[in-house]
């Protein structure tokens, strides 16, 4: 299963991982990547003017080894 979710961090500030497993068993971490993008990646306006928005970092991360039927 993929994880993401955005943050106001990057890498050099906090270490992205997603923590899971079942309730009050072990915990299992998974590393999450981490990418941004800014204005000059936009194609052309308005993306790269008044659209503009930071987007932030976004963390993905790839979750193995989960149970069917779990919660």
């Amino acid at each position: 299963m993929l994880s993401a979710e955005t943050s106001g961090y990057d890498i050099s500030e906090a270490v992205p991982f997603v923590g899971w497993g079942p309730k009050g068993g072990k915990q299992i971490q998974s590393a999450a990547g981490t990418l941004t993008f800014n204005r000059n990646s936009m194609c052309g306006q308005p993306a790269r003017t008044v659209g503009w928005r930071d987007p932030g970092f976004i963390h993905t991360s790839f979750l193995k080894e989960l149970w069917p039927n779990m919660r």
